[in-house]
């Protein structure tokens, strides 16, 4: 008898040492999530609230016949923990963003760059895209612009004021000089690499916007230059 009782104690410290692992994996997920943006936060609650709800249903259901109680519990579970399952990804993504910024696509000297299967095409192109920012520039007649235009749903408009300026990190090239700077642990400068009098732009920046995009055509060379970023 005492043996079958020191099994069953053992049995319970080992369910609940389980219990307080994976509880710590989830709080760790929740808490990174959280950090990363506030808003997770709800999130975190709703997979416990969830949770709980499964618990004190199971908890009903536990003189109901094994075979169904089973079932209902896998259920219940899988419902509360849904949530919780999402945010535990949350590294992985972290992961993946991370590779992603340290490991940016990008081309240069290209015949022709398509930035869409169905828009006309730069010429002498090139392109930069990592995981918040993207850039890309090339030759594009007037014309042809306004069609990308259309595709891309931009409101052009002529420059009014004074020269637009181009610096070399919010252009592809510039961008990329910078990331191969970068890699051979070199130092690289950000300074104007053009001066747009004539032309067209447009932008959706504003004080308000965490991120947006700019585009601005130079009229004199037919060269269109376009810098994002998410954040």
């Amino acid at each position: 008898m005492d043996g079958g009782n020191t099994a069953e104690k053992e049995s319970r410290v080992s369910g609940k040492k389980r219990k307080l692992l994976i509880h710590g994996a989830i709080l760790a997920a929740g808490v990174a999530a959280v950090w990363y943006y506030p808003p997770n936060f709800i999130w975190w609650n709703i997979g416990y609230a969830l949770y709980f709800v499964a618990w004190a249903v199971g908890r009903i259901l536990r003189n109901e016949p094994p075979g169904r109680r089973k079932v209902v519990d896998a259920l219940l579970l899988s419902f509360a923990f849904a949530p919780v399952f999402l945010l535990m990804l949350i590294p992985g993504w972290f992961v993946g963003v991370a590779y992603s910024c340290s490991h940016p696509d990008y081309a240069r000297d290209l015949t022709e760059y398509r930035m869409g299967p169905k828009e006309p095409p730069l010429r002498r192109a090139a392109y930069y895209r990592s995981c918040n920012t993207w850039a890309y520039e090339g030759d594009i007649s007037q014309k042809d612009l306004e069609k990308l235009a259309a595709c891309r749903n931009w409101e052009l408009k002529p420059i009014a004021k004074q020269p637009v300026e181009i610096w070399s990190w919010g252009s592809a090239p510039g961008l990329i000089a910078a990331h191969e700077a970068r890699k051979r642990g070199e130092k690289y400068d950000d300074r104007v690499v053009v001066q747009i009098e004539k032309g067209l732009s447009r932008t959706t920046f504003s004080p308000k916007s965490k991120g947006g995009e700019f585009a601005v055509w130079d009229a004199v060379s037919n060269r269109l230059y376009v810098w994002g970023s998410s954040r």
